[in-house]
């Protein structure tokens, strides 16, 4: 996802702040301020800090209201965006501030380039770094996990496999895609591909050989049932995308959600039972938190699955070292079940 969605902003502007003036540096005593719901305005206080806001913007991404910021401190300016949730979903960031493993991987990536723009990225709960680079005349842009690895990458769609080219046109209809990213996880190879309807950016996910491996659908087209467990699912929460998942003709549904920051998915059958359930670590019962903390040491938690069962749930955990993935299987109680 480009960052850029979340910066060109369309809607209303609420405030519109001298720009370097005391009355910026004193805005918070400003009772405009007080027409911000107490999480935006809790959580944009956190992080200016002893900044100074410039620039303050509610605006509508992709048909959710966001707030966009600008601040300045210690002579650079720099931007973020806050949900009307008051979760922290963008932050400029510099390349002094990137932790090691990442700092290793931008300037791996940027050699012989130039870094144009860096920011943290929570737009899904699932926090990443967006880098893009020119090198010459190119422009283009890597996703990096905070381990340093490079979750996806834009690419050429003209230069991907035949199959993948094809299996994009049919399905975006001769639309030109948004964006194209090749995206690699283990063994596992896929292709991200965003295309934009009715002003509203989907993502489709492609395999390798050009089959669907995600496609997006409208909450209310899902099948009742589903949609009712998925609504259950998500309550208090943010969605950020739904997928038809092909599941060689039962399909699934699955939702993409952030709650409380974090993110979630969740995957039913078109019956509405829970196939699984992707959850953050703090969410986890007693005591597998700490029982997983302790095999992860040295490698990523790249997720949390929750499985259905009987007579209990288990739970799939995928970790990552370098390029090297492994999935480890506890029971409730953390005890480890296989790998």
């Amino acid at each position: 996802m480009k960052t850029t969605d979340w910066i060109v902003c369309w809607g209303l502007t609420i405030f519109l702040c001298a720009s370097q003036d005391a009355r910026a540096a004193n805005l918070f005593d400003d009772s405009r301020m007080s027409t911000l719901p107490p999480p935006v305005y809790q959580t944009i206080k956190s992080v200016l800090g002893s900044g100074r806001l410039s620039e303050l913007v509610l605006t509508n991404e992709n048909g959710v209201p966001v707030y966009e910021v600008e601040m300045r401190m210690r002579g650079m300016d720099r931007s973020f965006t806050v949900a009307t949730d008051g979760s922290l979903v963008a932050r400029q960031v510099f390349l002094k501030e990137l932790p090691p493993a990442v700092l290793a991987t931008v300037q791996r990536e940027s050699a012989a380039g130039k870094v144009a723009s860096l920011y943290w990225l929570n737009t899904d709960g699932d926090p990443t770094y967006y880098v893009e680079f020119t090198k010459g005349q190119q422009a283009s842009w890597v996703m990096v996990a905070p381990d340093g690895w490079v979750t996806s990458r834009q690419v050429n769609l003209e230069a991907q496999p035949k199959p993948v080219q094809a299996a994009i046109r049919e399905k975006l209809e001769g639309r030109i895609p948004t964006d194209v990213a090749r995206a690699v996880e283990g063994d596992e190879l896929t292709f991200e591909v965003t295309d934009t309807v009715k002003g509203r950016e989907r993502l489709w996910i492609f395999h390798a050989d050009g089959s669907v491996a995600a496609e997006p659908v409208a909450l209310s087209a899902v099948p009742p049932p589903a949609r009712a467990a998925l609504t259950r699912q998500v309550t208090g929460g943010r969605i950020v995308y739904v997928f038809n998942l092909p599941n060689n003709g039962s399909p699934l549904y699955e939702v993409w959600f952030v709650h409380q920051g974090a993110r979630h998915v969740c995957t039913v059958d078109a019956e509405g039972r829970i196939q699984s359930e992707e959850l953050p670590l703090r969410e986890l019962p007693q005591p597998l938190p700490s029982v997983i903390q302790a095999k992860a040491i040295g490698r990523f938690i790249v997720r949390i699955e929750m499985l259905p069962g009987e007579p209990s749930a288990t739970y799939a955990v995928t970790l990552r070292r370098q390029d090297k993935l492994e999935v480890l299987r506890f029971a409730a109680d953390g005890s480890l079940i296989g790998k």
